[in-house]
C-alpha cells in the first residue's frame, strides 16, 4: 500500500528486492493490483484495475515472467480477475458474464497454452475458480440453480458438480493437489459448515476423521499439500482457530 492508498502488486528477487510492477507496466499503475500465485520456476499471476468508480472495476489480469509482464485483458468480459498459476504457467480464474455488473455474473475459466478454456456452469449464473494443479484440474463452486451453491472440479475438459454431505445445500472446493485430493466445506443436514476432503470422487466430512474427543469442530479445509497436510480454520472451546491436520 502507497501513502496515498493505493494497493499495488509486486514480486520480490532472489536476493530480496521488491519490484513494483508498475515500473515495468506503467497499464498496472490502478488503485488496486495484486499478484496471487507464483509457481516453481517463478512465474506470476494476478490482477489490476483501471478504473475505480463502482460497478466499473475493470480488472485485467497481468502474468510476469522474466522482469516482464504481459497483459492478458479480461478474456472477452468487462473484469478479469486470476486466482492461481501452475508449474505449466496455466492460469485459472474468472471473467464478467455481464456489463457493469460487479461480478453479479462470472464464468470461471482455464488459460493454457495461451488459449481460454471456458469453464462453462452448473446450471446459475456464477462459476468461481479457486485453485489448480499442475494437471490443469480446476476447483472452486457454483450456483447450481434453486438456492444451492456446489462445488466443482473441471478436468479433462469436463465440469463436474461434487455436490454436498448428505443433507447439505451449500459446499465450495477451495484447493487441489497434485494427487487430485479437493479440499473445501460443505454444510450437512444442520446447516452447519463442516471441512471436508474430497478423493477418488467420494466427499468426506473431516471430523470425522479426527479423534471424537478433540474438542475441535473443523469448519473449512483451505488448502492441502502433495504429502495430503490440510490447513484450514475451525472451532475449539470457543474460539476460532487455523488447524493442520496431518495423515
Amino acid at each position: 500500500q502507497d501513502l496515498s492508498g493505493r494497493f499495488h502488486a509486486f514480486v520480490t528477487t532472489i536476493n530480496g528486492g521488491a519490484i513494483e510492477l508498475t515500473s515495468l507496466d506503467p497499464r498496472a499503475d490502478g488503485d488496486f493490483g495484486a499478484a496471487v500465485g507464483i509457481n516453481s520456476v517463478g512465474e506470476v499471476a494476478g490482477y489490476y484495475t483501471t478504473a475505480g468508480h463502482h460497478m466499473s472495476a475493470r480488472n485485467r489480469v497481468f502474468f510476469y515472467r522474466d522482469f516482464r509482464v504481459e497483459d492478458l485483458g479480461t478474456f472477452g468480459g468487462e473484469d478479469g480477475v486470476v486466482v492461481a498459476v501452475n508449474d505449466r504457467g496455466s492460469l485459472a480464474g474468472f471473467f464478467s458474464a455481464e456489463p457493469h455488473a460487479d461480478y453479479a455474473q462470472h464464468r470461471s475459466f482455464l488459460f493454457t497454452g495461451g488459449k481460454l478454456v471456458p469453464i462453462g456452469s452448473l446450471g446459475g449464473q456464477l462459476t468461481t475458480a479457486r485453485d489448480l494443479n499442475s494437471r490443469n484440474e480446476v476447483v472452486g463452486d457454483g450456483d447450481a440453480g434453486l438456492g444451492e451453491h456446489h462445488a466443482f472440479l473441471f478436468a479433462g475438459g469436463t465440469l463436474r458438480d461434487l455436490g454436498a454431505l448428505a443433507g447439505g445445500r451449500q459446499s465450495a472446493a477451495y484447493a487441489i493437489n497434485e494427487r487430485g485430493d479437493i479440499v473445501g466445506f460443505s454444510d450437512g443436514r444442520d446447516g452447519s459448515a463442516r471441512a471436508i476432503i474430497i478423493t477418488a470422487g467420494v466427499m468426506r466430512d473431516l471430523n470425522g476423521l479426527i479423534a471424537s474427543d478433540s474438542g475441535w469442530v473443523l469448519t473449512h479445509a483451505r488448502d492441502i499439500n502433495a504429502a495430503g497436510r490440510i490447513v484450514g480454520i475451525g472451532w475449539l472451546s470457543g474460539e476460532q482457530r487455523g488447524f493442520l491436520l496431518t495423515p
